[in-house]
């Protein structure tokens, strides 16, 4: 049963009207730890036929209403707790009604009526008045609106999407033996959840087809050990996406036709590129060591470069890494840092692939089923 949603006026009229205080030990609670009690348990609501029948050993009536202010009362959390969801006696029930709740109704409405009047005349409210209701408003609104709603239709689209088609895929690839032992699978069951938790911090389609395809792989290739299953899972998980996509064309760059516009973007791009290349070389997705002949003329393009710049010809990319002023020793340090882009477009545009065996193997992992169980 979804339980009674009170507004911040309400919450903030009733702890007014009762003096900022316990209704049950008269301490005071700091608006924040408010909570409101139900003096017959909102949980009978649950079980008609119970409360139908204390409505008639108590005498409440047929109008009588758990969600009325007749039955609410200002609670500290301790109180509030020893009492969980357990009815009053008869008499205690009448007490708290009769002596205790009802005849703050009227406040409570006048105080009501107050703080929405000062909110439509004023904006807000005076500044004791204010923060507590302030806060209450942001804290609904952060909570419900910004998080939970929007943390549950990504958990249901990644479920609906990615998740179920990734277990259909299963169904319809592998061995009836493996499908019927699937809800058995521990070592499943861990790649599902830590997938399901990379997915729900990400939005990009192109992550969450990655974490279906490990997933689904994870069941169909039987040739990789599974810590470097778990491995590629967290590869996906620090990977950016223009990182997977560089990958991608690093190993078939063949795939790819318009060079000149991915050279433009790589050189254009270049202290970006060289970071993510280099977090690719030392996750050991891609490896240089073998184009001495590609690193030389690189490396005498940037020389180029360079000397270009001495003479005052400085071309998009030159310029802002050399001055008339750099030094040879200078230069040899951004050759570093920049030979591995020069690098890459050369490879690229001679279709010349640099993943390793286990970066080819990752992208294989992330990018279709293998099914070569």
């Amino acid at each position: 049963m979804a339980k009674y949603q009170f507004s911040p006026i309400q919450r903030m009229a009733i702890w007014k009207a009762h003096k900022e205080k316990c209704a049950y030990c008269g301490e005071l609670i700091p608006f924040n730890d408010l909570e409101i009690d139900h003096i017959l348990p909102e949980s009978l609501l649950d079980n008609p036929e119970k409360l139908e029948k204390i409505k008639l050993e108590y005498g409440l009536g047929s109008e009588f209403d758990i969600n009325n202010y007749s039955n609410w009362l200002p609670s500290c959390s301790s109180c509030n707790n020893r009492k969980r969801n357990r009815p009053f006696s008869e008499s205690s029930t009448r007490f708290y009604r009769e002596m205790v709740a009802r005849p703050k109704y009227e406040e409570i409405k006048r105080i009501e009526q107050n703080l929405e009047t000062k909110m439509k005349k004023e904006g807000f409210l005076t500044k004791s008045q204010a923060i507590p209701l302030i806060e209450e408003y942001i804290k609904d609104f952060v909570v419900n609106n910004l998080i939970i709603s929007p943390a549950t239709k990504r958990r249901d689209q990644w479920i609906n999407e990615y998740l179920s088609k990734a277990v259909q895929t299963i169904a319809e690839k592998a061995t009836p033996s493996v499908v019927e032992n699937l809800s058995n699978n521990e070592f499943f069951l861990t790649v599902v959840i830590q997938a399901t938790s990379i997915a729900l911090r990400n939005h990009q389609k192109e992550k969450l087809k990655a974490l279906r395809n490990v997933i689904v792989n994870s069941i169909l290739s039987t040739s990789v050990d599974d810590d470097i299953k778990l491995l590629f899972l967290d590869l996906v998980d620090e990977l950016k996406i223009s990182q997977l996509c560089l990958l991608y064309m690093l190993d078939e760059p063949s795939n790819y036709r318009d060079k000149e516009a991915i050279s433009k973007n790589l050189e254009g791009n270049k202290y970006l590129y060289s970071q993510f290349l280099k977090q690719l070389i030392n996750k050991g997705l891609i490896s240089f060591e073998s184009f001495s002949k590609e690193i030389e003329e690189a490396v005498g393009q940037l020389e180029n470069n360079y000397n270009a710049s001495k003479h005052g010809r400085y071309d998009l990319f030159s310029v802002q890494y050399f001055s008339k002023e750099k030094t040879r020793d200078s230069m040899k340090v951004i050759e570093e840092t920049e030979k591995n882009v020069d690098l890459a477009v050369v490879l690229i545009k001679e279709n010349k692939s640099c993943t390793t065996e286990f970066g080819s193997l990752f992208i294989q992992f992330i990018k279709s089923p293998l099914g070569d169980s």
